[in-house]
């Protein structure tokens, strides 16, 4: 399965979750428990991170972090790495403990905020793991009510926006929100919550910080991605669906990038390419032929490149 896709820039928010292999529950005990928190607290000091809300569930946990820093992939990297570890250690086991990578999506702050806060602090209720969410004790929300004191957990934000703590126990107790739900209960949830100005902007930022920050150079890419991975790259940097890419039509730009991409980086044959996009061998050779030399210093493709180099780290 493709990696989900990474959009790093400052001030960005973000809705992060991960859960255990093979939904293998991975917090078990209020030690387990006790030590994601410490955690959180520790890439707050070490990276510079916000976390406004969390919920440590058994086989998962939601975060909502902000990044003044666009250092999140590092921040994740530290976290799930070090409880993996810990976690081993103390149960005395070994292997893989999360199913992969963590899942980020970024979020709008104007409309999406509130709403991504509600939805993770909700989590144990709509579980039927509580009577209600104040109930629950490894959540934030008990911390918004100002029942525990969380020295690294930021409640300012999303009281003041929502207008207090009175506003928002009435914000809990409405009814379910059927948009959010259905986002999140996509089987491949996207990267972006917000309209589509939010993610033209966010897509704007990412391409110009992802191009300084990195090396696009095809040399990166080590492993061959499916052309599968490549077409969802593809549709992310055109902010498109992925429906459009291999959509047959005159000068479909994201098509023939990604026609271009699968012998240039997949290192695919022409005939494998030519069967995939349902054209032919012709046709392949003329796109690579045709656009090798403006393709090198496009920015979507130099970005794609980058995209699917960084995915292998």
């Amino acid at each position: 399965m493709a990696r989900p896709l990474r959009i790093e820039y400052h001030n960005a928010w973000y809705h992060v979750m991960n859960r255990g292999a093979n939904r293998k529950f991975i917090f078990t005990t209020d030690e387990h428990r006790e030590l994601f928190l410490d955690l959180l607290n520790k890439i707050v000091k070490l990276y510079s991170v916000e976390i406004h809300s969390y919920c440590i569930m058994g086989n998962h946990y939601h975060l909502l972090i902000k990044t003044p820093l666009p250092n999140l992939g590092k921040a994740m990297q530290y976290l799930n790495s070090s409880y993996a570890q810990k976690y081993n250690q103390m149960e005395k086991s070994d292997g893989p403990l999360f199913r992969g990578r963590y899942k980020a999506i970024l979020v709008q702050e104007d409309n999406y905020l509130i709403r991504v806060s509600r939805y993770i602090h909700l989590n144990p209720f709509v579980a039927k793991i509580c009577q209600s969410p104040e109930e629950y004790r490894w959540s934030s929300y008990p911390a918004y009510l100002n029942k525990i004191q969380n020295s690294f957990v930021i409640t300012s934000t999303i009281l003041e926006a929502i207008g207090g703590i009175e506003t928002y126990i009435e914000f809990m107790q409405q009814d379910l929100d059927e948009e959010l739900t259905k986002f999140y209960e996509q089987s491949l949830i996207p990267s972006i919550l917000g309209d589509s100005r939010f993610k033209n902007i966010s897509l704007n930022k990412a391409k110009t910080q992802h191009i300084e920050a990195a090396r696009p150079d095809v040399k990166r890419v080590v492993i061959q991605p499916d052309i599968s991975k490549i077409i969802e790259v593809i549709a992310f940097v055109y902010n498109i669906d992925a429906k459009q890419v291999a959509k047959k039509k005159q000068k479909n730009f994201p098509r023939i990038s990604a026609i271009y991409l699968s012998k240039i980086v997949g290192k695919y044959s022409y005939v494998i390419i030519a069967e995939y996009f349902d054209t032919t061998i012709d046709a392949v050779r003329n796109i690579i032929r045709r656009y090798s030399k403006s393709f090198s210093k496009n920015k979507n493709i130099q970005l794609a490149i980058s995209i699917l180099a960084d995915s292998q780290l």
